[in-house]
This record gives C-alpha cells, structure tokens and sequence, in this order.
C-alpha cells in the first residue's frame, strides 16, 4: 500500500481506501474490496494486522520520501473506534518495542502479551503447524520434528519461541530432517529468515548477513569504538551502528557502495531483517542471543584474526562460551577436525587442578567442543585427557553446576568409563553395589531408635544407557514376566528431558522401577 496523500496523517477513509487497493491489486483468494466492504460495514469482519513493527517508519517512493508507520497507525486511531462499534473485531501483533505505551493506549485495544511456549504448547504449535502445511503428511511430520527436538537439548532455547521453533518446522518441512550439527541449523535458520523477508531482493541477502555480523561482531568486541569489552553487549545505539557499517563500507566499497548510505542500510537491517530489532532509548538488539553469538562467530572468522588469541583471551567467560562453540563448530565444518582440534589445544593448558579449581570454564567449553568433534571423528588422546579433567574436578571445582556441565559433556561425547554408570561387557546394566554397614537409625520426629541390618545401595542412580538398555532388550521392558506382581501392563515409556548416557533417568514411574530392578 502507498500513502501519497496527507503523509503520516490518515484519516479513516484513507485508511479503508488503502485496503481496497490492496485488495483490487492482490485479489487474495479472489476477495474484492467492494465484498470486503460491504462485510465491513455489517461488522462481520475479523482484521488481522499482523506485525506493526515490521512497517518502516519512513520510505522512497517515486522519487519521494513517505510515512508508512505513521500513516497506518494514524489511520488505525481513527478508524478502531467505528469498526469495533459496529461489531468487527481486530487483532494487531507487534513485538512490544513497536508500539509506545502512549501509541498502545491511544489505540483503545486489550493487551495480551505471548509467553514462551510451554512443552505441551510446544506439541500444539508443531502439530497444527504441519496440519496446515501439508494435510496428508501433517501428523507424521510433526511426530517426527518433535522426536528429533526430543533428542536435541541444545535446542531447547528455539522450542520455546514461536518465531524459532517456525523456523524448524519449516526447515524440517524441507527434508524430514534437521541438521545435525548446531552450526549448520543456525546458518540454515538465518538464511531461511532473511530470504523470507527479502523476497523482492534476494540477491542482497549475503551482504544483509555480512552487515549483520559487522555489527554483531562490534557488540562483542567493541573493536571499532575502542571499548575492549570483557563480555558481549546485548544492545547498540542506533549511532554506533551506523558508524560501524561506514567503517564497513570503507573496508568493501565495491561491496558496499558510499559511506552516505549507511543510514539507510541501519534503517533496512532494523525494520526488515527480522534479526536486528529497536528497543528503547534508541538502541537496538539482535532478536536472540544465539543469533549475536553466531554471527560475531561467523565474522570473526572471515577477519583472519588469530583463533588462538581469542580462545586464550575468551575462553574463561562464560558470555564467550557460545560464539567460541559456534567458532569451533564452523571450524571442524570448514577444515579438518584436527587442524580446528588444533586451534583450540590453548584449552588444554587449563585442566590442571590448580587452573580449574580458581576457573572451570575452559575445561567446560572443552568438553562441549569435543561433544561436537566426537560426531565428527577421532579425537584420539583428547579422550584420556579430559576423562582425567573431569575426574579432577570432583576434588577440586566447587560448584555443582560446573561439575554438572562437564560431565554432561562427558557422558554426551561417550566418554565416561566410571563403573556403575554404563553397561558391562554383556551390554547390561553395570550397578557399582556399595555396602551399607548395620547400624541405629534415629527419626528426626522421634527419640526412639531402631536398628537397621546391613544393605546395598547403587553407587550412582540408574542412568539412561542402562535405562535404555532394558527398554530395548528383547527380554526387558516388554516382558511380561517383570510387570506379573503389578497393577499395570507395560506401557510406551516416557523419554528423559536429558538425552546423555550418563545422566540419571528421571522420567521412570514406580511400577517401571519395580519392573526393573525385577
């Protein structure tokens, strides 16, 4: 729609002149703009004004600068009012830096604001996602997309976000499969994000990419404004970013034409990308984290600085750990595992006890990278030298959730080899029996006491190899003999929220605990 006339000011008239057009020219689904007014005016209609802070602020059009955002939202103002009094009903969606708490209000609408999306939400929104997309395939789509996400705890963060776990869906839709590796599933998101908000412009996508990752790349670092950051910054001001895609277009003028275009360039990276998104006070934040941490990743390594150096310089920062994991990942998908092993041996320097006892974090960061070069091959003596981190950590890091995070990684790469945890030669579950001595109990609500015989307790809970192990034993899980004392018949078991072999299974009822342990 155009807005020549009376620039950022609509009334009404104008605004139901505007949709007309729109649907004289579209024709969606052969709907005329004399039928759509006629429902309009009986109050019959449900308007649907999806994604207000998509709208520019401000455009060229032959040859003239106009006022989109201003226009609608004028229009809107003027025209609610009428259209909900005669019955119609409207739903506008906007993410909440597009509307100011004065342009909200003056609207009149009821808010609601879009929480994350909890697990079963998740199996609604996948579910009717490939319903729609595809009627005949739809049910066995979303089963499979949501078996995959189940074995997939890395992408937990995109499972909660509609527009992420969209982006899945349709990147599933392409080939019944997501890839496998978490830098490739990043890059294919981006992508498939930015093609679809520049359709008409399909050729501009790479160096909308590149642009992005200039400006990702200076909130991370702050190189260009002098800063030497220690931890990222999650936000910009709209300034900086303008002086950081100058000091790009010096460095490509091929590619990017004048410095003078640099406004226009922030302006389209804000309201069309989809990525890069205003906030308050004039600044402006990449749509997730992730997406920060990927593209920093990705333009660091097209500036040939030395991998070294910043392993050594990042790796005990915990606002670093991401974009070092995507940087190794795009590495070991680049080059060859050991060269990029290579890159990241500085890791090495700090398993001793003393450096992991004042700062874990390297070693962390370690095992998440060998989790993603153990998909990818050998990782030869890598194996033994953080098995023996990990051990050493038990005695030395303090802090059960860093201890947690590096056995996580060692069951998640295979690599833990601790008795009682895993299976025996005989593909069975490996219980390490620890005796219990005799000896009086006291209750806390009690003075009495009372003896307790000797007895055995399993060193570590039942993981989820040996959990595996039992469900997919011919003899196991199936048999009815296990089940002959109980009230219920074996049932499809419920799957762990923690995929590694190491981890304790938490999802096992009472009755499959007795079957078990049968």
């Amino acid at each position: 729609m155009t807005c020549r006339k009376d620039n950022g000011d609509w009334t009404r008239a104008q605004l139901e002149t505007a949709l007309c057009d729109w649907l004289d020219k579209k024709k969606p689904d052969g709907l005329t703009s004399a039928l759509f007014l006629e429902h309009l005016k009986r109050g019959n209609c449900l308007l649907i004004i999806d994604g207000f802070d998509e709208v520019p602020p401000s455009r060229k059009y032959d040859g003239h600068i106009e006022y989109p955002r201003a226009a609608l939202l004028s229009g809107l103002k003027k025209a609610l009012p009428h259209w909900i009094e005669t019955g119609n009903r409207i739903l506008l969606t906007s993410r909440p830096y597009g509307l100011s708490p004065g342009e909200r209000q003056g609207l009149g609408l009821a808010e609601s604001e879009l929480s994350s999306l909890t697990g079963d939400l998740q199996r609604l929104f996948v579910q009717r996602w490939f319903h729609a997309a595809d009627r005949e395939k739809g049910t066995m789509k979303a089963e499979g997309l949501l078996q995959q996400l189940d074995a997939r705890p890395d992408l937990n963060e995109f499972r909660t976000n509609p527009m992420l776990l969209t982006a899945l869906c349709v990147k599933y839709d392409e080939g019944s499969r997501l890839p496998k590796d978490i830098h490739d599933l990043y890059s294919a998101v981006i992508n498939q994000v930015l093609h679809n908000r520049y359709l008409d412009r399909a050729h501009e996508v790479a160096k909308v990419r590149r642009r992005l990752g200039v400006i990702a790349w200076e909130m991370h670092s702050g190189d260009l404004a002098g800063k030497q950051r220690s931890v990222p910054d999650a936000e910009i001001h709209e300034e900086e970013i303008e002086g950081v895609l100058i000091d790009y277009a010096r460095s490509k003028p091929h590619d990017e034409g004048g410095e003078d275009e640099a406004a226009d360039k922030r302006e389209d990276l804000l309201s069309r990308s989809g990525l890069l998104l205003p906030t308050e006070n004039n600044q402006a934040e990449f749509y997730h984290l992730s997406f920060q941490d990927f593209l920093a990743a990705e333009r660091f390594v097209r500036s040939g600085q030395s991998v070294e150096n910043l392993v050594a310089s990042h790796a005990g920062t915990s606002q670093w750990r991401q974009t070092l994991l995507f940087l190794f990942a795009r590495l070991t998908s680049r080059e060859d595992l050991d060269t990029a092993l290579e890159r990241f041996s500085v890791l090495g320097d700090y398993l001793d006890r003393d450096s992991m006892g004042q700062n874990p974090r390297p070693a962390i960061l370690l095992g998440d990278c060998l989790e993603i070069a153990q998909a990818r091959g050998e990782i030869g003596e890598w194996s033994r030298i953080y098995r023996q981190a990990c051990y050493a950590a038990l005695e030395v890091v303090e802090n059960p959730g860093h201890r947690e995070a590096l056995f996580r990684a060692l069951g998640a790469a295979g690599l833990d080899d601790r008795p009682g945890v895993g299976l025996d030669e005989n593909d069975l579950p490996d219980i390490d029996w620890q005796e219990i001595t005799p000896g009086e109990v006291v209750l806390d609500d009690d003075d009495s006491t009372f003896p307790v015989d000797s007895f055995y307790l399993a060193r570590y809970p039942v993981t989820n190899a040996q959990f595996q192990a039992f469900i997919d034993d011919d003899k196991g899980y199936k048999n009815p003999e296990w089940w002959a004392d109980l009230e219920v018949e074996p049932d499809k078991p419920l799957s762990s929220r923690w995929k590694e072999d190491n981890h304790p299974r938490e999802t096992v009822s009472w009755y499959e605990a007795m079957a078990f342990c049968a």
